[in-house]
């Protein structure tokens, strides 16, 4: 033979016998036509390992094979990862199963041990024949995922150190990728496959599946972890034109793999190391007087004199480095761009709309605006508090910090399906990022139309947006122009409930986008615009995230762009609701009807073209706040990433419509939300039912109910100030017997009534002083409340014998050692008034790993 592989397996211990897992692996073999095979037991010195690492501890084998005669190398690569992929696929049932590498240029050993113990457990790096030209080597601490031998890094292809934080959505959108994009020979070898990226595990397996399924598919291993993880290019002067045309047109078919990123890659014969577009994580370089290069988080790494370095220096955000140990060149970035392959530009046939300053004349709706209001839900409050402000201002509405009304599930009054919903945020290691700072590197920026493909480059049609929020004017010169040249369909988001339940209509719509999607249709419009008092409007985001779920099962997706016309997108959430289910672009129609009565109704100079224009801004400001809280830079890997926990919908809704969106309590039915809708659509039709007022924002006596309401603040007040215990518990009773809001209302002491006359019980109770130890307030921060406040409530607490928290706004470094010093401090990632005094004063540190106030938020004070 004229080369051969070599593989290192993790067999399993439980469900079948190691002999039963060798036969699976030689008659997978077999149907790929090798037939010299030859398994040898890995030695190692288990005495080094830890209690977890014992008892987990797989058995380790490596597997030979040669390669047939005839075969390139490349090719015995490709059949190599079709072997691999047919065995796990074999052995999916078996999940301590795993084969670290199966290569004929690299070898992988990896254990679940301190990175000192590597060579000390596997007796094969001690040996002095072992030797190679690239080493990569990881020292992993778990974040996100359990610690496990087969989770250890490096990976096939990849070590990566940081967080991906889109990669829910990224694993999405690979099935729809899927093997499609491999060659022929290779997928009729993958007989037993459907998946070729993991959708369990570490977000940094998942980013190394997916980079090798691009590898396999012919892509140049440069150009395939660019495409993955990019700088930043919009308006980036210091990347040609031709460059940054390359990363748009890549950015057309592939959503970044968004987050902190410091990557090392190998295939065994280049590496490649590079930044994601923040520079979140550190990566440094040196070489040595002999040749060697080496690349690490931190210097002194490997033990060199200083005076053997010949040149020293750290990558910058987005920056990269190759090393050609075939060539036996260091590349950077202007050297790497040079050997990019852009024959792909010539196929883009992308346009950006001009659109004019006018506003063009807006469709009439199908019946009178208050009869839209009530359908959809639309508040009095709302129209003045949420889309007047955003109208007039560009900017969202300045509103106390919480909120105190009741959940969306135990509200007295029907919400939005997206009130159901709590956004994800970044935390632990991924940072959120600044959305106003760092602006620059963010990007709303939505293509409609053709998907470009790396693999096999085709000439691509379609629109380049500047954000996925659709004016009138674009919507219907999109809808109207695609026609020309793309197949356009509708469908309608209603049902007819004398027909059909909510489930059965939304099974009917789903199976309809699917049958068009498969005829080809490229542009299909959800819409609720046309509205019948006989048929009943369903929650556009059910459908998004159900249609968007399908076609990502039936690998239709890219081939498809979803259009949502709806009523329900009128604040930044409703907006990121439907985009993180799926929608592509969004026309809220019934928005700009809102504002349209607004700029009739406002004696202001702003013309309705600036009032939209406004309300558009302060749209695109709230989804970039969005998406920078969970550390997102980009739209397009914010799309479908299924970024919320779901607070009150049950299991059956959630599977049907939102995928593995976290829905961790149950709730509403489909039938309970098919009432809602109905009582919507009964008073909606009823025309002697106003408007309701609202006051889900706002207290107001006739609307929802509030925790902090005034009976209940005035309450507080006369039982702190008069100590009487008759007016605390008018207070309790005030709070204890409120209507249901929160999920801890639903909860009750479980009383033994045989303990209740117990004089004995009271001896197990602690004193009153010791019970006030145990207190402390709220982390709020000087800035927040104002230092006459911040400093009360130290003194208060201090009093007690409990603890103030100065929050993460330093504190006046004349209160240490006093009692107006707050014994617990908090130390954030932006470090305000951090300093030895200031940590020396402290009982308790906190260190912040989630942020709540993000930037421009943290002086909204509690309100009215």
């Amino acid at each position: 033979a004229n080369c051969y592989a070599a593989g290192n397996i993790f067999f399993s211990l439980e469900h079948i016998s190691i002999s039963e897992q060798r036969s699976i692996i030689s008659a997978e073999c077999a149907k790929l036509g090798f037939t010299s095979i030859f398994f040898r037991r890995v030695p190692i010195n288990v005495s080094v390992l830890g209690r977890i690492a014992k008892n987990s501890l797989p058995i380790i084998e490596q597997l030979f094979i040669n390669c047939p005669d005839g075969i390139k190398v490349d090719d015995f690569e490709l059949c190599l990862y079709a072997l691999r992929k047919n065995i796990e696929q074999r052995l999916i049932n078996n999940p301590d199963f795993f084969i670290c590498s199966l290569s004929s240029r690299t070898m992988i050993y990896k254990a679940l041990c301190l990175p000192r113990i590597l060579k000390e457990f596997y007796l094969d790096l001690a040996d002095p024949l072992f030797k190679t030209s690239i080493c990569v080597f990881h020292q992993r601490f778990s974040t996100n995922t359990q610690p496990s031998w087969r989770l250890a890094q490096p990976f096939r292809y990849v070590a990566h150190n940081g967080e991906i934080n889109t990669v829910s959505a990224n694993r999405l959108w690979a099935k729809d990728h899927g093997i499609k994009l491999l060659p022929q020979a290779i997928q009729d070898k993958l007989s037993l496959v459907t998946s070729l990226v993991s959708e369990s595990g570490s977000d940094s397996f998942s980013l190394d599946n997916m980079l090798e399924m691009l590898l396999m598919a012919g892509v140049n291993y440069k150009q395939a972890l660019r495409a993955l993880i990019p700088p930043y290019w919009q308006n980036n002067n210091k990347l040609s034109e031709n460059i940054r045309a390359w990363y748009e047109m890549v950015s057309i078919g592939y959503e970044p793999w968004d987050g902190p990123a410091g990557i090392v890659f190998t295939n065994g014969l280049q590496v490649m190391s590079c930044l994601d577009r923040n520079g979140l994580r550190p990566l440094r370089y040196s070489i040595t007087q002999d040749g060697t290069v080496i690349i690490a988080s931190e210097t002194g790494i490997v033990d060199y004199p200083d005076e053997d370095f010949i040149v020293k220096g750290r990558l910058g955000a987005g920056e990269m480095i190759v090393i050609d140990t075939q060539a036996k060149m260091v590349l950077f970035d202007k050297a790497i761009y040079r050997q990019f392959d852009l024959n792909v530009l010539k196929n883009d046939q992308y346009t950006r709309p001009k659109m004019s300053e006018v506003v063009s004349e807006m469709s009439p709706l199908s019946e009178d605006l208050s009869t839209y209001k009530k359908l959809f839900m639309v508040t009095n409050e709302e129209l003045e508090q949420v889309i007047r402000v955003a109208a007039l201002e560009g900017m969202e509405p300045t509103m106390s910090m919480g909120d105190d009304a009741a959940i969306a599930v135990l509200n007295q009054s029907s919400r939005l399906l997206s009130d159901y919903f709590r956004q994800s945020f970044a935390q632990v290691t991924n940072p959120a990022i600044d959305s106003i700072r760092e602006k620059y590197v963010m990007s709303l920026d939505t293509y409609l139309g053709d998907k470009t493909n790396l693999v096999t480059p085709a000439v691509i049609n379609g629109y380049k947006l500047k954000s996925p929020l659709l004016t009138a004017e674009l919507f219907n010169y999109v809808v109207s122009e695609a026609a020309e040249w793309k197949k356009v369909a509708q469908l309608e988001l209603s049902f007819d409930p004398q027909q059909e339940t909510l489930e059965l209509a939304i099974e009917r719509i789903v199976n309809s986008a699917s049958e068009l999607a498969s005829s080809g249709v490229n542009f299909l419009v959800l819409s609720d615009r046309n509205i019948s008092a006989n048929l009943v409007v369903i929650h556009a985001a059910m459908l998004v995230g159900a249609i968007h779920n399908q076609l990502i099962r039936q690998q239709l997706r890219n081939q498809v762009d979803l259009i949502v016309e709806t009523a329900t997108a009128r604040d930044p959430h409703h907006f990121c609701v439907l985009l993180g289910f799926g929608a592509s672009a969004i026309y809220p129609y019934f928005s700009y009807h809102l504002i349209n009565e607004i700029a009739n109704q406002v004696h202001s100079k702003k013309t309705l073209a600036q009032l939209i224009t406004n309300y558009s801004a302060a749209i695109n400001k709230g989804i970039l706040k969005i998406m920078s809280k969970m550390g997102i830079s980009t739209v397009s890997s914010y799309r479908g990433s299924h970024l919320f926990e779901a607070l009150g919908i049950d299991a059956s809704v959630s599977a049907k419509c939102f995928g593995d969106a976290v829905s961790r309590i149950g709730g509403s039915t489909f039938a309970d939300f098919q009432a809602d809708l109905e009582r919507a659509h009964h008073k909606a039709w009823n025309k002697g039912e106003l408007v309701e007022m609202g006051g889900n924002i706002k207290y107001s006596y006739f609307g929802e109910y509030h925790a902090f309401n005034p009976d209940v603040v005035k309450k507080l007040q006369i039982a702190v100030r008069s100590g009487n215990l008759a007016d605390y518990y008018a207070f309790a009773n005030e709070v204890n017997n409120r209507p249901a809001m929160t999920l801890r209302d639903l909860l009750q002491v479980k009383l033994n009534p045989e303990n209740l006359n117990d004089e004995t019980l009271t001896y197990r109770v602690a004193s009153t002083q010791e019970i006030c130890t145990r207190f402390d307030t709220a982390a709020m921060s000087i800035g927040a409340l104002s230092a006459e406040a911040h400093q009360a409530l130290a003194i208060a607490m201090n009093t007690l014998g409990g603890k103030s928290n100065s929050g993460e706004g330093g504190e006046d470094s004349e209160r240490f050692g006093t009692n107006r010093n707050s014994k617990i401090k908090q130390i954030a990632s932006g470090r305000f008034g951090v300093t030895p005094e200031y940590l020396m004063s402290a009982e308790i540190i906190q260190i912040k790993i989630a942020q709540g106030a993000k930037p421009g938020e943290g002086g909204q004070l509690p309100g009215d």
